[in-house]
């Protein structure tokens, strides 16, 4: 199994010099994952979930990028946004923009094979 951890992501973000995250526990999954985020002089807000998935041995980062609520946006602009985020897809190899009809939440994923191996903090 993979040996990254929410615990060694901790140890390399505190290096870093970065301590603004929390770990969480995930329902069903026995690793956890890491929340953090950042925001901008404008007041926008991006949190990003760095989630080691031992299963399925990748590292994954997500970082919610905006927000479309379906009940505020027109199924014309909906639409186009979909086809803009499949088009982007498309061109795109290692990550990919996703939209949850739940809430609104459009986010960007990168996923980093770890095969059994440890990501080193360099």
């Amino acid at each position: 199994m993979s040996r990254v951890s929410t615990k060694m992501i901790e140890v390399y973000l505190k290096r870093y010099g970065w301590n603004h995250f929390q770990t969480k526990s995930e329902p069903g999954e026995k690793e956890g994952v890491v929340i953090t985020g950042w925001g901008t002089l404008g007041g926008d807000k991006h949190i990003l979930v760095i989630d080691p998935i031992e299963e399925k041995q990748v590292l994954t980062f997500h970082v919610q990028v905006f927000k479309v609520p379906m009940e505020r946006t027109s199924s014309e602009h909906l639409r186009e946004l979909l086809v803009a985020l499949g088009q982007i897809n498309y061109r795109i190899i290692l990550g990919k923009f996703s939209y949850d009809p739940s809430d609104g939440e459009v986010r960007f994923s990168l996923s980093v094979p770890t095969d059994n191996n440890t990501i080193t903090y360099e």
